[in-house]
């Protein structure tokens, strides 16, 4: 019995480690997921920073007279395409001034959100679908004299954010699987130790379930066989006399009776015991002189010498 409630308790820790450890991994996993997205979009928009710096020429921004096909062409050759990412400059209906040769494969240009970024004249960061996974574009535009003349766009593919949430699971798994490991040893250990009081105060119930029998079985054979006696021979010379132990023995059972009742109250805290001084002297005598009738009947002297014995309790009770 007790090796099942180890056990059920045991499932319990566990279970509830593993819900904690669910949630907490859940809630991590989701927050980096999001941190890693947005420190996403911050790379995306310096790279168009970096693209924006180029757009123009010094002599076109001191020349206002510059012939207006140079207006919107991109001064550089841009061909960097660190850490995966794509860029394209385009002009602000969509049409495409320069692009990385890998634009194309990330979804670039996205007219949609270069005609949105021109409208709002306000960088707009959107997912759009790739070849082969979801793609983040950032859009910046590009203003000149309160005018969006261009539209930078850099994109990179969520597969990366994927990958970085992907590493930070494969470190949680093996930790919370050998957080449950130790949690299933642990809980061994400590259902043991809570197991061991219950276990203890089990065996002295039994114990004294078992001495409680005995106590009452006693009576019962004494009184059992002297009814016997007395109801196969009434006029048995000894009739009288087996009577008399009847009725004692069965007053030993209601006093037996009455202490198991008294310790069952005691146990549930439904008997009050008062913690007063008396005279445990006084106890003594007023018992003797109860008994001293029985013994004068059966011809013993009974003399009993009691000085002042201090004690303290319920009064009531020791008697």
């Amino acid at each position: 019995m007790f090796k099942r409630i180890r056990l059920r308790l045991t499932i319990g820790y566990v279970g509830i480690l593993a819900l904690i450890l669910v949630l907490f991994g859940t809630i991590v996993v989701v927050g980096f997921s999001q941190q890693t997205a947005a420190q996403q979009d911050e790379l995306l928009i310096r790279e168009t920073e970096s693209k924006q710096s180029l757009f123009y020429s010094d002599n076109d921004e001191d020349d206002p007279d510059s012939d207006d096909e140079d207006n919107g062409r991109v001064s550089g050759n841009f061909t960097d395409e660190s850490e995966g990412i794509a860029w394209a400059v385009l002009t602000p209906d969509g049409g495409v001034i320069e692009q990385a040769s890998r634009a194309s494969s990330l979804g670039l240009p996205s007219t949609e959100q270069v005609q949105q970024a021109a409208r709002q004249g306000k960088t707009t960061a959107a997912t759009i679908e790739g070849l082969g996974a979801d793609v983040r574009v950032v859009s910046v535009p590009v203003v000149r004299s309160g005018k969006v003349v261009g539209v930078v766009q850099a994109a990179q593919s969520l597969a990366v954010v994927h990958e970085t949430v992907d590493r930070l699971i494969f470190v949680f798994v093996p930790i919370g699987l050998l957080s449950l490991a130790l949690a299933v040893v642990g809980g061994l250990f400590m259902s043991a130790r809570a197991m061991r009081p219950v276990q203890s105060t089990f065996d002295k119930q039994r114990k004294f379930i078992g001495d409680a029998s005995h106590e009452l079985k006693t009576p019962l054979t004494l009184i059992r066989a002297d009814a016997e006696v007395v109801t196969r021979d009434p006029a048995h010379p000894r009739a009288q006399k087996l009577m008399n132990h009847l009725l004692d023995e069965t007053e030993r059972m209601n006093t037996l009776l009455s202490d198991l009742l008294i310790l069952a109250r005691l146990d549930a805290g439904e008997l009050g015991v008062s913690h007063e001084p008396f005279d445990l002297g006084e106890i003594l005598a007023e018992i003797a002189e109860r008994f001293r009738a029985r013994a004068v009947a059966e011809g013993v002297h009974l003399e009993v010498e009691i000085s002042k014995l201090p004690a303290r309790g319920d009064r009531e009770r020791t008697s």
